[in-house]
């Protein structure tokens, strides 16, 4: 015989059973702490015009493009800016801290413009000035973040992004590298192409457009997760070509900055193994000074770009093992020691707030300033903000970064985080030793993307968690 509280039992839990089979079946979106849909659905209308309107308007960024197209490339970043706010997961935003510290830095630099110190009151209605470029680029975040919680589309959103980046680079690219081997200088780059006025056009517009380039080409490490093998030599060619501007195109600069990132990517690469990273490891410690000599041979026997980088570089390697700041060193940072110590010294003085934007000055070339020196964006906020005034700044960089980290604990084996990863501590030593940030919109429509993909896939890790966990009956 049964037990009759064991009888009770079984017969309530049957008629529970029949119950909920006789229920009809609903699918139910599961949602996210955010409140944005897993990637498991289908995105809203609203989502998909969002993206593709973002991807057309960073391809037009591109000079080729906008060269051409200025008027509607224009249009395109206000229509970007305008349906921003109906788009699903504009609101979700607001409830991240690195953005609330971004928006905290936006009301700095309004402050700073109305009341002078650091701008003027004309400055907020001009489209380059900092405060409305952050305006501008601030809705790309939000296509980072809604992307990165739907895999398949970032996977073809991306693969488009890279295609047609690379295409429009691989002229310039193709011009940059003959030119390198034939031993002209960066002025000379491109004078089989363009008019002399042309030629600097284009070049200008590269000490940015490298730098988007070479974010580009990492963010490709995001669809390797998602592809095939072969799939993924096509992808390693266009990143190459992207990656090859921010050494033919003669800024020193964009090649430090790709040397970092390699660096970078050897570290935090998703191989599994002790024995693969200590390989990889020893592989690097090989190929690097094998590298570094070949270059300069190459470089002493074309001059030209190849030997302005060389010897740029090379003489930032002594001053690093010297530590010592020389007239050489100077020429290998194009005085950008100097003009930081201009920033740090109004710092010095006025660590709160800042000695303002201050008197324009002749003294050293490229110097904005008595107050900056206007090669350090991190280093001129300082100057002039204080730390009142920077810290949101340093704020929003730090959470980004750690989340990035967070990110790649979560995923190990992921190269999605991996880049992101690369991307943020790449960025900051950019922003140290440039003024990159809000002062050219290309380059920071991709940053703001990548912030966006940064906090997309801590709500996609955190729901995979969630979803993997096993329900917990509760005790009534």
């Amino acid at each position: 015989m049964i037990p009759q509280p064991l009888m009770s039992h079984a017969i309530a839990n049957s008629d529970l059973r029949h119950r909920t089979a006789t229920l009809p079946r609903v699918r139910q979106p599961h949602a996210s702490r955010a409140g944005v849909a897993t990637a498991a659905l289908r995105p809203t209308g609203s989502l998909i015009v969002f993206w593709i309107v973002c991807l057309i308007t960073m391809v037009m960024s591109h000079y080729a493009f906008s060269a051409r197209l200025n008027l509607p490339y224009k249009i395109m970043t206000l229509l970007i800016v305008a349906i921003a706010p109906m788009t699903t997961g504009f609101t979700n935003l607001f409830s991240k801290r690195a953005v609330l510290w971004l928006i905290l830095f936006e009301f700095v630099l309004v402050i700073g413009c109305l009341t002078g110190y650091t701008g003027s009151p004309s400055d907020l209605i001009s489209v380059g000035a900092d405060p409305i470029v952050m305006i501008r680029v601030f809705p790309f975040m939000l296509c980072g973040y809604t992307l990165a919680q739907y895999p398949q589309y970032e996977k073809r959103w991306l693969l488009w992004l890279l295609v047609f980046y690379a295409l429009l680079t691989l002229p310039d690219a193709l011009s940059f590298t003959r030119g390198s081997l034939q031993g002209l200088r960066r002025d000379r780059l491109l004078a089989d192409r363009f008019d002399a006025a042309s030629a600097s056009a284009v070049l200008t517009g590269y000490v940015n457009l490298s730098l988007a380039c070479l974010i580009i080409a990492i963010l490709g490490n995001r669809v390797h997760d998602m592809i095939g093998r072969h799939w993924r030599w096509v992808i390693a060619g266009l990143q190459i070509t992207l990656a090859s501007v921010c050494f033919t195109a003669g800024f020193t600069a964009a090649a430090l900055l790709l040397l970092l990132s390699l660096a970078l990517l050897g570290i935090t690469a998703p191989v599994r193994t002790l024995r693969f990273r200590l390989l990889a490891l020893a592989v690097v410690l090989v190929v690097i000074p094998v590298f570094w000599l070949a270059f300069g041979s190459l470089a002493e026997n074309t001059g030209g770009t190849f030997g302005q980088i060389y010897g740029r570089l090379e003489g930032l390697r002594k001053m690093v093992v010297s530590r010592e700041i020389t007239e050489e060193t100077g020429k290998s940072t194009s005085g950008r020691v100097e003009l930081g110590l201009i920033s740090l010294r109004s710092f010095a003085k006025s660590p709160l707030i800042g000695l303002g934007r201050g008197k324009e000055s002749e003294e050293i070339k490229g110097h904005i300033s008595d107050t900056i020196g206007g090669h350090s964006y991190i280093l001129d906020s300082l100057g002039q903000r204080g730390l009142l005034g920077t810290f949101p700044l340093l704020a929003a960089l730090g959470l980004f970064t750690l989340t990035a980290y967070r990110n790649f604990r979560r995923a190990p084996g992921s190269w999605r985080e991996s880049a992101m990863l690369t991307i943020m501590l790449m960025w900051i030593v950019a922003m140290i030793i440039n003024p990159y940030f809000l002062g050219y919109l290309a380059l920071n429509c991709i940053v703001f993307l990548c912030f966006g993909l940064i906090l997309g896939d801590a709500v996609r890790l955190q729901s995979t968690v969630n979803r993997s966990r096993p329900a917990v009956p509760r005790v009534l």
